[in-house]
């Protein structure tokens, strides 16, 4: 949940432009509404316009970085065998 005393509030292009890859404004719409894996980035409604804060962005990416990384690790790929049976 956002912290209003310790939070300062964001617009929703502003937090596309924290990203290294800076998506589309309508992909920081589908992370409140859908989300990723179950994890949704946090918002506030003020005055009908939707916000955000830059410790929103970071926890929704830290979490969904972390779920990636454990998902790597439970899902190690093993190459069939090539050898010919006799």
């Amino acid at each position: 949940m956002i912290d209003f005393a310790t939070e300062a509030l964001i617009t929703l292009a502003d937090a596309a432009n924290l990203t290294p890859l800076r998506p589309h404004v309508s992909t920081i719409r589908r992370w409140i509404r859908i989300g990723v894996r179950g994890e949704i980035l946090e918002t506030v409604r003020i005055g009908g316009r939707r916000l955000t804060s830059r410790e929103a962005v970071s926890r929704f990416l830290t979490s969904i970085n972390s779920m990636n990384e454990r998902h790597d690790a439970d899902s190690v790929v093993t190459k069939p065998s090539t050898k010919a049976v006799d």
